[in-house]
């Protein structure tokens, strides 16, 4: 029963993990794109929120261990101005 459970318990974290897209993606970003743009490089994002003339948009990525991070693409008037991890810049999310 022991090694069936651990089968189990590693193949749940292979799951979790492959439900990230890799972090890498954030390297192919530029400031100045548009939307659609950004969902052509990162795909569609985790959830979006838009306050005035601001939307975010929201990514769960891999990097190099077994856990996804959360990262932003911040689009002011529709374009691209910042994007990175949470915390990143001070940009407020």
């Amino acid at each position: 029963m022991t090694i069936a459970r651990a089968i189990v318990a590693l193949s749940a974290l292979f799951l979790l993990a492959g439900c990230a897209g890799s972090a890498e993606k954030m390297n192919d970003l530029r400031l100045g794109m548009n939307q659609l743009a950004v969902v052509q490089v990162m795909g569609d994002p985790h959830s979006t929120s838009e306050t005035d003339n601001m939307m975010y948009m929201r990514y769960y990525l891999s990097g190099s261990g077994l856990f996804s991070e959360e990262y932003f693409v911040r689009l002011t008037d529709g374009t691209v101005d910042a994007y990175g991890r949470r915390g990143d810049f001070g940009l407020g999310y």
